[in-house]
């Protein structure tokens, strides 16, 4: 996909590269990083989860997919927080499969073992370029 826009005004709208390895080291380090205590107000911890999600910062959102569907897996979550944790896997989906050139049902894959066993994947190498 390609976007144009005029680079001046990129970050202000918050446009950015697609992450780089260490970028995905970094993703990957969250996923499989123990959870944030819940709220128990549902609707506290909704608002909080809807503002990291409107982050826009990849790391923000892995958080709350680790949490959200680790508590899911325990004890269901409500609609509303499902429908969040369904949008930050997509964008965090996505994303993975650009900066690692894999299938996006191979990086929801990938993301879901991260977080339910707590296990960092295999990435592979040559796709990801390092930082400069």
């Amino acid at each position: 996909m390609t976007v144009a826009l005029p680079l001046e005004i990129a970050e202000e709208i918050g446009v950015r590269s697609v992450v780089d390895a260490d970028g995905v080291a970094e993703v990957f380090a969250v996923l499989t990083d123990e959870s944030e205590p819940f709220d128990k107000v549902w609707s506290r911890r909704l608002k909080q989860n809807t503002e990291r999600l409107r982050s826009g910062n990849i790391r923000t959102i892995a958080a709350l997919v680790r949490d959200v569907t680790r508590r899911d897996d325990e004890k269901r979550v409500s609609y509303g927080e499902a429908s969040l944790v369904r949008e930050g896997m997509s964008l965090i989906r996505e994303e993975l499969a650009a900066a690692l050139d894999i299938t996006a049902e191979g990086a929801e894959d990938m993301v879901l073992t991260a977080v339910r066993d707590r296990v960092r994947p295999e990435v592979p190498e040559p796709a990801l370029p390092k930082a400069s």
